[in-house]
């Protein structure tokens, strides 16, 4: 009996340690832990989240929370990232009320999917909103902004402005090169005109037009130094001014869930 017991106590633990990181990775896309958003809204958000990652093969994920706890954004962020078992390619918007902050992560193949510059289209696109308090409308912007994107990539990265003259595509390039033909071209020719107008000066054979009557008289004399020599000495070091400094770091440490993420975030 005490082995039967045994026996289904085991099953039990190891079916709820398998069962919850599964829970992780196929739960809700959007979740919402400071409760903003109605049960409506929420279900909605998820549908729509879904509907994106499945068409695009990349998690698009949200999370709402009242707090970080404390931590930073970026590394509070990065935790919840691999705690909701968000896809190996994917992006996760984090919002704080508390705080008031933002944080978009993105994680992918090599350099992340999602590009600095991309980052600021989504935020320009769920910004405004949020700041305005109206929270389903962000994360629905959030999403279809990112959808945008995964389904054009070649046409979400910046791109040389173009001129349009008779129906036809003109280079940046050229619009500067007729620019300087237009404004360079007539002030180059107006140069020109009034040095040849310029004859009055004529080269002189001798110096004797600019030496005065009855001579040259020296009044002044003064001696100029032109150049000067500079002598360093080197000051020796004491132990204790050469032993180096230690601690701080310019790179990110990618947090506790380990490196491949790019972020961007602010206030709203």
């Amino acid at each position: 009996m005490k082995r039967v017991t045994l026996f289904f106590i085991t099953a039990a633990l190891l079916f709820a340690a398998l069962a919850l990181p599964g829970l992780a990775a196929s739960g809700a896309l959007v979740t919402d832990e400071a409760g903003l958003l109605t049960e409506d809204e929420l279900r909605g958000l998820n549908e729509q989240a879904q509907a994106v990652s499945d068409q695009c093969g990349c998690d698009v994920a949200i999370l709402i929370v009242q707090s970080m706890g404390g931590q930073t954004r970026e590394n509070f962020t990065e935790d919840a990232y691999v705690r909701y078992g968000i896809a190996e390619d994917g992006v996760l918007l984090m919002v704080s009320i508390e705080a008031r902050d933002y944080y978009t992560l993105a994680h992918g193949e090599g350099d992340a999917i999602f590009s600095d510059y991309e980052k600021g289209q989504l935020e320009d696109a769920f910004v405004p909103a949020l700041s305005q308090g109206n929270y389903a409308e962000a994360f629905s912007d959030f999403i279809s902004a990112a959808k945008d994107i995964l389904a054009s990539p070649e046409e979400s990265a910046p791109v040389s402005p173009t001129v349009e003259s008779n129906g036809r595509s003109m280079s940046f390039r050229g619009g500067w090169l007729f620019v300087l033909l237009f404004s360079v071209g007539p002030a180059l020719i107006f140069c020109g005109v009034q040095l040849s107008k310029m004859k009055s000066a004529k080269p002189a054979r001798n110096a004797s037009n600019y030496i005065p009557e009855g001579g040259l008289r020296i009044t002044h004399r003064e001696d100029l130094y032109l150049y000067r020599t500079v002598t360093r000495r080197r000051i020796q070091q004491t132990n204790a001014s050469n032993s180096s400094r230690s601690g701080g770091s310019s790179g990110r440490s990618g947090g506790s869930s380990g490196g491949g993420f790019t972020g961007r975030g602010g206030k709203f």
